[in-house]
């Protein structure tokens, strides 16, 4: 990713665990670049050049004021970034609304509306933009339809053991953990005393993990998602299991439903 990065005329800022943070001049660039890691972590993952298999990131991106100092950045660029990374799974590209719209149109083609969400370090929403990458020429015309978005939700159920608890407009937010000061408890040594966090925001219900042994999601179809201080959209049915795989920590899962 770093070699690609500086390719396009990137600056590595920092390195956080698995993750790079870096800086480009203008938007085009890191459109650009973001599209080509994708890319090159994929080809690389199909020859082979990883021991543990093929590998997937996730990318996001915002273009605002901040300031750089020494190795970090400061303001709305790095606030608004993180929040946009922290809504994107493995695969997908991420941007805020203001980046695609500063971009030349040969490179907002391929883009579609992502979700909205209340915006951190600043007043008003977030709209965030997913950017489809996998065409080896951005500038070739793919499908610019915009999505249609999926319908809110108005109820979430949540089950554990013999508990049922129901999130809605009228309670709209949840802690769960192992400690009683909790709205659900759920008393497994895996779990963190605080370990997420339920939100309903504009119609959307939004689990966030906040623990140290991180949580992992598993929808009805099967698809598995493992959360580390990251945010997941909850839709349909399914479970998430605190503090690790559903195999090793039974006793950590919890059901829910969305209607």
């Amino acid at each position: 990713m770093t070699a690609v990065m500086e390719q396009f005329g990137g600056r590595l800022v920092k390195t956080l665990g698995d993750e790079i943070m870096c800086v480009f001049e203008n938007p085009s660039q890191a459109v650009i670049a973001a599209n080509e890691m994708q890319l090159a972590v994929r080809s690389a993952g199909e020859s082979g050049h990883f021991s543990t298999g093929a590998l997937s990131i996730k990318i996001g991106l915002h273009c605002g004021p901040g300031v750089e100092r020494e190795d970090d950045v400061f303001g709305e660029a790095s606030i608004i970034a993180q929040q946009v990374i922290r809504q994107a799974k493995a695969d997908q590209i991420l941007a805020s609304s203001e980046t695609v719209q500063s971009l030349p149109l040969e490179l907002r083609y391929g883009t579609r509306p992502f979700d909205q969400i209340e915006a951190e370090g600043r007043d008003g929403m977030l709209d965030i933009v997913e950017l489809l990458w996998e065409v080896d020429d951005l500038t070739q015309v793919v499908d610019t339809r915009a999505v249609k978005r999926e319908p809110g939700h108005v109820r979430l159920r949540l089950r554990y053991g013999g508990e049922l608890v129901e999130l809605s407009e009228a309670r709209a937010s949840l802690t769960i953990g192992r400690t009683e000061q909790n709205g659900l408890v759920v008393p497994t040594r895996h779990a963190s005393r605080s370990h997420a966090e339920i939100e309903f925001r504009r119609g959307r219900f939004h689990l966030r993990d906040m623990s140290s042994n991180g949580t992992v999601v598993t929808t009805e179809d099967g698809e598995t998602s493992m959360l580390r201080g990251e945010s997941f959209q909850l839709r349909g049915r399914g479970s998430f299991c605190l503090g690790g795989v559903p195999q090793r920590n039974p006793d950590g899962i919890v059901e829910f439903e969305c209607e």
